[in-house]
């Protein structure tokens, strides 16, 4: 398993259901959660070990779901 499973496989289930929440689709869900994982991946570098995991891919799915609703 690399580091990047490590850090995600615990709040995957919490992303998942806070996707849903925002979205009230399970198919929007999905893809608003794979575009968080995405993006956390492609930034994991600018992530400080040892600060809070869940917080920083909390705010980039947040994030990516504002800049979702902004384009519809």
């Amino acid at each position: 398993m690399t580091e990047f499973e490590e850090l995600v496989r615990p709040h995957a289930d919490a992303l998942y259901r806070t996707a849903l929440r925002m979205t009230g689709d399970a198919s929007a869900a999905e893809d608003l959660v794979q575009e968080a994982f995405l993006k956390a991946w492609k930034n994991l570098h600018r992530f400080e070990r040892g600060t809070n995991f869940k917080a920083w891919i909390f705010t980039i799915l947040t994030n990516a779901y504002i800049n979702d609703y902004r384009r519809a």
